[in-house]
Order: C-alpha cells, then sequence, then structure tokens
C-alpha cells in the first residue's frame, strides 16, 4: 500500500477525530479508489456521500487496508477521511498509535498519497475529548455537534512505528441495508421492533447550545424507556442543538440496539436506523414443524447480528471476539451459511494474537492482560473444526507453531499428571456463569480444565496428523491426563465426575469429560445420564454450554438427539414466549448479570447447528 502513516499535528490524545480533505478531477474513463488503512478507526465521505465506515479489525504487526471504490463520474470530487483514533483499554482494540494512511488511484495512477504534506485538522461535527465509556469492554460513546467547525488546518504529523506493509481485507467489507424506521412509543421513545445492528440516523431541530442524551437498549423499563445507566455502564450517546433541523448520524460506532429514547428538549422528524450485516448467503433450511422453524430463523438473525468484522458475542454491551464464543459460533455458520472464508479469517485474525501468557487473549485483539486458558483450548479445538469441515489444512500448517504453543504453556501447569488452575495474576479460571465454575474461587486442581485439555490435545494431534506432525508425545500425554481424571475425580458410586475434590458435580464437567475421551464404554451410558437427568446437587449447563452437552450426548449414543431436540424446543419457546426477536446470553435474559444480560448471543444460535443434525439422526434410527 502506498503512503505514509500520518496524524494531525497536535500530540496523540484518547477520543479524537480528526479530518483529512482531499481532492481529486476525475476524467470518467477509469476506476477511481482509495486504499485506506487507521488506528483506530476511519469513515470516508466523496462529496459529503458516505461510503464506508469501519477498520478491520488487526494489530500492529498485521495490518489491514480497505480498498474504496469512489465515483469516477468526470469532474471534481471532495473527500473526507475521519480518522477515529480511541486510545482507550478495551476489549475490542489493540493499543496502537493515532494513525491514518491512504492513498487515492484512477486506474494505475496514483493521484496522491498520505504524507506529513497533507492538510488536516481536529473534526468538525464529531466531538473529540469526551472519553465517555459505553462499558469498558466496547469502549468510547459519542457526541455529535453541528456547530463545532472543528480546528484550524495545518500539515499532518508523520507516525513512526507503523507498519511499513498492510493486508487487503480478507473479507468482504459488511453491507449497508435499507434504513429501518422507529415506531413511536411516546414519551420521547421508540421501538425498531426487532433486535438490530447498525447507526441510528436522527432527524431533529434541537435548540442552539442544548443537549439531548439519546439512550439505547434491547428492552424497556417501567418509563417505558431503554435503561441508560446499569451499573458503571453507561448506554447513551449526545445530540447537540444548531437550532435547526438536522440529519444526525455516527457513522463508526455500531450500536446493537431494539429500543431508543430521547431526554431533551427535542422535536423528532424522523428516527431511523441504517442497518449493517456481513454478506453472507444462507443455505436454505425447512425443518419439520413451524415452531422448529421459527426458532431456526431467529437463531440465524442471532448469529448474523454477532459477525461483523469479526465474530461478536454480543452486539449490544461487548462486540468483543471470545475464543470460545466464536468456535460455537463458527460451527453454527458452517451449518446454515454457504463458504467458511469468514471464519478461516477470523481463526487467522486470532492466530495473529501475541499474549504475554503465550496464551490467547480474552478476546481478539485486545491489549488487556487478561486470559482464560479454557479458552485458548477452543481456539485449538476451532482450528481443527475448521479443516475437517473445509479440507483445507494450510491454515494449521502456517500456525501449527501458535497450536503447540497453547498446547505446551497448559502441560506446564500439569502436577501429578493433571493440570492444575492458574495462580499467576491475570489468568483467569473460567468455564460458565455458574456457581463454581466461573473462576470467583481457587481451586488447586479441577476436572473442568482437564476436560478442555484434553478436547484442545484431542483436536492439536488430529491437526498436527493433518498436516504429517508426528504426534505420539501428545497422545501419551493424553492418556495419561485420562487415567488421572478417573483417578482423581471420578465417583464410581454415582458413575460421576466431581469438579473437584469436595464433592462438587456439574453437568459441564461430565459432558468434557466424556468428549475429552476420559470415560469407559461401560461407564458412558451412566455418565450421560447426569447431563439429561442431573441430580439435585449438579450445577447445571448454561446456554454457552449446551452445545458441549449436545455433543457429549450424541457421542454416547445418537438416539439422544430426540431429547436434545425436545430441550431445545423448551429452552427458546420459552425466550420466544417472552418476545425475544433474537436469543439471549442466558435463560434468565435481561435480569441476569444484575440487569445486564444481553437479549442478542452468539453462542445461543445452537439451533442452526443441532436441529438439522438431530433431525438426521434421527431418520436414520428410525
Amino acid at each position: 500500500m502506498e503512503g505514509e502513516w500520518i496524524w494531525l499535528k497536535q500530540e496523540q490524545e484518547e477520543d479524537t477525530y480528526g479530518e483529512f480533505v482531499l481532492d481529486y478531477d476525475a476524467l470518467g474513463t477509469e476506476e477511481v479508489y482509495l486504499d485506506v488503512s487507521a488506528d483506530s478507526d476511519y469513515a470516508l465521505y466523496c462529496d459529503e456521500q458516505l461510503i464506508y465506515g469501519g477498520q478491520y479489525a488487526d494489530f500492529p504487526w498485521y495490518k489491514v487496508h480497505d480498498h474504496l471504490p469512489l465515483s469516477n463520474q468526470k469532474g471534481h470530487h471532495v473527500l473526507r477521511l475521519i480518522g477515529y483514533h480511541g486510545g482507550d483499554l478495551s476489549f475490542t482494540h489493540y493499543l496502537n498509535h493515532a494513525a491514518v494512511r491512504f492513498a487515492l488511484w484512477e486506474g494505475d495512477h496514483l493521484l496522491l498519497a498520505s504524507s506529513p504534506k497533507i492538510l488536516s485538522r481536529i473534526a468538525p461535527y464529531f466531538v473529540s475529548g469526551i472519553k465517555k465509556k459505553i462499558t469498558w469492554q466496547l469502549g468510547y460513546s459519542f457526541a455529535l455537534d453541528p456547530t463545532e467547525k472543528g480546528g484550524s488546518f495545518f500539515p499532518s504529523r508523520l507516525v513512526e512505528g507503523m507498519p511499513k506493509e498492510t493486508t487487503l481485507r480478507p473479507i468482504e467489507r459488511l453491507e449497508y441495508q435499507s434504513l429501518k424506521k422507529g415506531i413511536p412509543l411516546g414519551n420521547h421513545g421508540y421501538d425498531f421492533q426487532e433486535e438490530t445492528v447498525g447507526y441510528p440516523v436522527i432527524k431533529a431541530t434541537i435548540p442552539l447550545g442544548k443537549e439531548v442524551v439519546v439512550s439505547f437498549g434491547e428492552w424497556l423499563n417501567e418509563e417505558r424507556k431503554p435503561q441508560r445507566h446499569i451499573g458503571e455502564r453507561d448506554f447513551s450517546f449526545v445530540l447537540k442543538g444548531s437550532g435547526k433541523e438536522e440529519t444526525y448520524m455516527h457513522p463508526i460506532r455500531k450500536l446493537g440496539l431494539r429500543y431508543l429514547s430521547f431526554e431533551g428538549e427535542i422535536d423528532v422528524k424522523e428516527v431511523s436506523l441504517l442497518p449493517v450485516l456481513y454478506p453472507s448467503k444462507e443455505k436454505k433450511v425447512v425443518l419439520d414443524s413451524p415452531l422448529h422453524q421459527k426458532i431456526y430463523d431467529v437463531a440465524l438473525h442471532t448469529l448474523r447480528l454477532n459477525m461483523m468484522e469479526h465474530y461478536f458475542d454480543c452486539p449490544w454491551r461487548e462486540q468483543s471476539f471470545y475464543g470460545l464464543d466464536s468456535r460455537f459460533s463458527m460451527r453454527y455458520g458452517y451449518a446454515a451459511l454457504e463458504g467458511s472464508v469468514y471464519q478461516r479469517e477470523a481463526l487467522h485474525l486470532m492466530s495473529e494474537d501475541r499474549n504475554w501468557a503465550g496464551l490467547l487473549s480474552i478476546t481478539i485483539p485486545t491489549s488487556h492482560p487478561m486470559v482464560i486458558p479454557s479458552f485458548a483450548l477452543a481456539y485449538v479445538v476451532a482450528m481443527n473444526d475448521y479443516w475437517k469441515q473445509s479440507g483445507d489444512s494450510s491454515l494449521i500448517q502456517k500456525y501449527f507453531s501458535r497450536m503447540k504453543q497453547i498446547i505446551d504453556c497448559i502441560l506446564k501447569h500439569r502436577k501429578d499428571g493433571l493440570v492444575g488452575e492458574f495462580q499467576e495474576e491475570n489468568l483467569w479460571n473460567f468455564y460458565e456463569w455458574m456457581p463454581h465454575l466461573d473462576g470467583s474461587e481457587f481451586v488447586p486442581v479441577d476436572a473442568a480444565i482437564n476436560g478442555f485439555a484434553l478436547m484442545g490435545l484431542l483436536s492439536f494431534i488430529s491437526a498436527g496428523e493433518a498436516i504429517g506432525e508426528e504426534m505420539g508425545f501428545y497422545r501419551q500425554i493424553t492418556k495419561e491426563i485420562q487415567t488421572k481424571m478417573n483417578e482423581v475425580f471420578f465417583d464410581a458410586s454415582r458413575h460421576a465426575y466431581r469438579f473437584s475434590k469436595d464433592g462438587v458435580y456439574s453437568v459441564l464437567v461430565n459432558a468434557l469429560a466424556i468428549l475429552g475421551g476420559a470415560v469407559s464404554s461401560q461407564e458412558m451410558p451412566l455418565v450421560a445420564r447426569h447431563l439429561v437427568s442431573p441430580e439435585p446437587d449438579f450445577i447445571e449447563a448454561t446456554l454457552s454450554m449446551k452445545s458441549l452437552v449436545y455433543d457429549a450426548l450424541l457421542e454416547v449414543d445418537p438416539s439422544y438427539a430426540s431429547w436434545i431436540i425436545k430441550d431445545i424446543d423448551h429452552c427458546y419457546s420459552y425466550m420466544l414466549e417472552q418476545g425475544a426477536t433474537s436469543f439471549w446470553e442466558t435463560l434468565k435474559g435481561k435480569d441476569d448479570f444484575d440487569g445486564a444480560g444481553s437479549l442478542c448471543h452468539a453462542w445461543s444460535a445452537l439451533p442452526l447447528y443441532y436441529y438439522p443434525l438431530c433431525l438426521k439422526q434421527l431418520k436414520k434410527i428410525l
């Protein structure tokens, strides 16, 4: 990519919008396009029309640029590049220098490229420096002020320490959909009638100098408004008045929402949302009943709302790319959507993570030091899933050493044959949001991390053998852990595996024991009973781990397909009865996590995978 990395004349500051104005004269005979990359983000306008907004998630050592077609209509054209630098420690971006880089082309002729000669300034309209977070995982909110004229133009500053090479975005850009109009609810509230991801577009008049706070969310409180404050979270943005009718839109911060409302003096003309979706081709799946089809369709909507530049866990609260969540999302995508390029590039991005612990950062990309060891193992499993699904082993060949690094780091924590819990600072022994399994208490050694380790090892062995690696050492280690799992955690009197030596029992742990190959063939049917009819002292599995429970049951006996369908019917029809337009983080819905439960969560799209699979299994049996 041509051009140099540049930024505003002033020193780098958090939550800053810079404006870079370019112009060109098109001959009208060849393609005109802009190659552009930014840190943290950008939006591009041509002749005041939005072309695109949204930097691909990346790292300083794996920097991605976009190739954006522009108007080649003969005559003069003006480009406005809005570069945004967050600079905050969040779960959605890797901290780096504030910078933009671009090159403007007409056919093979370079018209101009970024350099210190390019004039730039603090951007008008976009208010810099507020530094008000929505959530600490998601990052900063925004304010729009039509009266903000921006700073004076100065030559830009060359930014050192940025990569020379960039990579063309490896997946399609997001597609802007047709505007979705909000339905007035009264009390300055609006309903988009379903969970949506996109950019609010608000046509309104606000008195000069006045501020209006716009709250957004997935549900309505007793005042029939989305709840703005939930703990330290602040689900809102600000519009400032000019005294004239304005159309307000922020083209960089995507929001996940169903509702929004206004606080302040405002005359609303129209409230819309510009939805964005990744351009996926859906497989035609016709199921056996209206209920199953409805659940499948809502699950597909849920998954697609969590597919942006990478997978999201949820679009409202975090928009983060987790190792475990995305492993599930990839599988659901293989089942419901054509192709596997999106999964491949998600794994490519994940593989480029460089973590201080040698494992995997809690999300990708982030500079946050937190690590969840079990999620790093899910990445190894997902890499094996990919080549089995696609037949493409090139990703394993390229990143086999990265997979090995993670496995070896896990095995370094073995003592007396078992993987112990991780005691280092910023290592979180998390498995799922249930007592004893959420990492809130330290246990020297538990069955869950060993079950995940076995899943990782089995996938690593499979992947290694696919590319001709000798995996005998890891096969031996796998057998040793399986043996010790039975010695330490198996309760023969109950035909069940304990989470720890103190007698805590869990559905998830018993599913992991099956999937990790620790359970003997004689015990398999007996252990499986605990997954379908857990005794009162068993910790049940949440929606996040149902996938592993279902996998374990199908491994024991394909006839469990009938029970799985009934279990999905029960859980998901309940959400539909409660008015769900996308599926929730947990069955507690919004009431979980002290009112911060997500009503659109990627791991809950599991019917996409299990309905077709289980119905097919039942046909075979019958």
